[in-house]
């Protein structure tokens, strides 16, 4: 009898409260391999991380042509997403 096999590939992105760039060049790399560290202790297997000092996630050269945000609204519209344009990346107060 064939075994069945499933596999799933999730991105997740982190970001920076109010999307400061907090995240130095200096201890980014000791960041990324805590958070390599958590995925591998779960069980899971982590294909690759990356960011911007803003955010987390695999496309520092993406982001050389397109801004979080562009891709963010990009998505929702793709998706068909319906939201209010004065939710979206609100200034903190």
């Amino acid at each position: 009898m064939a075994n069945t096999y499933t596999q799933i590939h999730l991105q997740f992105v982190f970001a920076v409260k109010h999307r400061t760039s907090l995240i130095s060049p200096v201890w980014k790399k000791e960041l990324y391999l805590y958070i390599s560290g958590i995925v591998e202790n779960n069980g899971h297997k982590l294909l690759a991380i990356n960011g911007m000092p803003d955010h987390i996630h695999k496309q520092e050269e993406h982001h050389k042509k397109q801004s979080f945000k562009e891709e963010y609204l990009e998505f929702l519209k793709k998706f068909d997403v319906d939201y209010d344009e004065k939710y979206i990346f609100r200034e903190p107060a």
